[in-house]
């Protein structure tokens, strides 16, 4: 019985809307957000200077070599 009281309640919920109380809506979710903006521009640079330090790492090797 328990759980057909639990059906019931999941079965009477609202849909939810796009819309919240503000007026904002999930499009305005999308707009230009500058914390992701900053990490999608520090990534590119972290990999830069990885990218260097191994290319770094391997000419080390290489001179030790000759």
């Amino acid at each position: 019985m328990k759980d057909g009281k639990v059906l019931r309640k999941i079965e009477t919920k609202p849909i939810l809307s796009n819309h919240y109380r503000n007026g904002n809506s999930v499009s305005n979710l999308n707009r230009n957000n500058p914390t992701t903006n900053e990490l999608k521009t520090q990534e590119p640079q972290r990999m830069k200077q990885e990218k260097c330090t191994i290319v770094k790492s391997m000419l080390e090797i290489i001179k030790s070599l000759k």
